[in-house]
């Protein structure tokens, strides 16, 4: 079995003599280096010479990666590169202790989760690790799943059938993990005591959706599809300023009807009612005031929900 160690030096370059070497503290002198000579790896720019490295070695004395503390940036070797991709491949063809299967193959013969993820390569090894382990999946946070850590194929072919693999393990870190639900109900309980000490006056409307819904289609993503979850907590939301807007809009309809006006010519009102002085400082004393019986609904509509000038006194929550 191979002795990988990692280790901690500084990086000498000589350019002249194409020699590249990395110094390091020797282990039982305090007073004393230890060099290695770096044979597989060429391309390490100049301008790295003396700086501090974290380098990989194999069996002792084969430097096989260099990363450049300063920069993160790093330098492997085209043979240890190789050696962990088919060690990778090799794993990914163990029966699954989770489910006593091997993982399924395509038409071809080639197992379909040789997955490839464009991530810091301490993080890649870990998600190909857990995407083969489906037990592990509902460890993970399922906003961080959703957004980061996706998997594809190539850069070439980001639509194939991954995808839908992707989406299952995502719904089964979403629905196996209450924790994340708890935790955000009651992130949500605090904010409600918090407002509610402040004097502030609350009021919980309880509404049921007549048909199914999803928030946040058009979000970006590598799948070109997704949805609206909580950054923190991974739930899936409806924003509150999804739900202001539709309040909005229904308030601006109902005040149409009732005056017999276009909707458009109301928004128009509303969103030009604070550039007039005149009308922004009566506006403002009137809310003073507290005289709200003197407003018109235009002007309440502003009030409460505001326009680009002004956010309106009506908060909703997530």
């Amino acid at each position: 079995m191979s002795k990988v160690e990692k280790k901690k030096g500084i990086l000498s370059i000589d350019k002249e003599k194409n020699l590249v070497k990395v110094l390091y503290q020797h282990p039982k002198r305090p007073d004393k280096k230890k060099q290695l000579t770096v044979h597989e790896i060429k391309d390490i720019p100049e301008k790295y010479d003396g700086q501090e490295v974290i380098f990989t070695v194999l069996n002792g004395n084969r430097v096989v990666e260099i990363e450049i503390i300063k920069n993160k940036e790093k330098f492997v070797s085209k043979r240890w590169k190789t050696s962990m991709e088919t060690a990778f491949k090799r794993d990914n063809v163990r029966i699954d202790k989770h489910t006593g299967k091997s993982p399924e193959k395509d038409g071809k013969g080639k197992h379909e989760e040789e997955y490839i993820f464009f991530l810091p390569s301490h993080l890649r090894q870990l998600m190909k690790s857990v995407y083969m382990d489906i037990g592990r999946v509902n460890k993970i946070n399922p906003s961080l799943f959703l957004y980061k850590y996706t998997p594809g194929k190539d850069l070439d072919d980001p639509f194939s059938k991954i995808a839908g693999k992707h989406w299952e393990r995502f719904e089964k870190a979403f629905s196996s993990n209450d924790e994340f639900h708890k935790a955000s109900m009651g992130s949500q309980q605090i904010l409600l005591h918090t407002i509610d000490n402040e004097n502030w006056y609350i009021k919980k409307i309880q509404k049921k959706l007549q048909w199914r819904m999803v928030v946040g289609l058009g979000t970006n993503h590598p799948y070109e599809v997704s949805m609206r979850l909580h950054h923190i907590y991974g739930v899936p939301i409806i924003p509150g300023s999804a739900l202001k807007g539709i309040a909005r809009d229904m308030a601006l309809i109902k005040i149409a009807k009732k005056e017999k006006k276009e909707v458009s010519g109301i928004e128009e009102k509303v969103q030009k009612y604070l550039a007039v002085k005149d009308q922004k400082d009566a506006f403002f004393a009137t809310i003073k005031s507290k005289e709200f019986s003197n407003l018109t609904n235009e002007e309440k509509l502003l009030l409460a929900f505001g326009n680009q000038q002004f956010s309106g006194i009506v908060v909703f929550l997530d």
